[in-house]
């Protein structure tokens, strides 16, 4: 069985000093709660401060994707429009060079050839009539006898006249007079050159 004794110390109360007391007890673990709440608050403060330079560097990288594709639409922009400027100067020079070379092309074409080409834009002509007065250059007279000699249908009499140009034909009908001559007939191949047509009939 247990019995309660008392101890009498030899040192009296001296020897209680290595005692901790409750006071002593309770300071130490308020002191310990203080250090974990420390703790805890630090370490919130650093996921915090984590965060917010996390958002930052976010912000950043999203800012510098909108510059980057602003100034990537700008330049893209500024490149179309030098595309088309190019192109349309590409499409004048090209109208130009070939209009340029048809044109040498049609002026080294024979006299001959040049005239039974005159006559056939007057036989498409729709206001020819079947018969007519057809004058052209003295010079031109037998190509032209030639040509109507292939067309029998037609009833054209030739005529020449001194006044006309030697690449010039002229047909009067009853609805009036029909000129035609090289020149106005290179020009319809020539849109860039002039828009010049054959004389309508008078």
């Amino acid at each position: 069985m247990l019995t309660q004794k008392r101890i009498t110390l030899l040192n009296g109360d001296t020897d209680l000093a290595p005692i901790i007391t409750r006071a002593q007890l309770r300071l130490q673990q308020q002191g310990q709660t203080l250090l974990v709440q420390a703790q805890q608050q630090a370490q919130a403060l650093l996921m915090t401060a984590e965060q917010e330079r996390e958002q930052q560097r976010e912000a950043v990288r999203q800012q510098v994707e909108r510059d980057f594709w602003q100034q990537a639409d700008a330049m893209l922009h500024a490149l179309q429009q030098q595309y088309q400027q190019l192109e349309s100067q590409a499409l004048v020079v090209m109208e130009v060079v070939v209009s340029q070379a048809i044109g040498q092309l049609l002026e080294q074409v024979p006299e001959h050839a040049r005239m039974t080409a005159l006559l056939r834009q007057l036989l498409r002509a729709q206001t020819v009539d079947a018969q007519g007065e057809l004058y052209c250059h003295p010079d031109q007279r037998q190509v032209v006898a030639d040509w109507l000699a292939s067309q029998p249908h037609l009833c054209w009499r030739l005529q020449t006249d001194n006044a006309l140009p030697i690449d010039k034909l002229k047909l009067t009908t009853t609805q009036g007079e029909l000129h035609l001559d090289w020149r106005q007939a290179v020009q319809r191949l020539l849109p860039v050159c002039g828009d010049e047509t054959a004389d309508p009939p008078t």
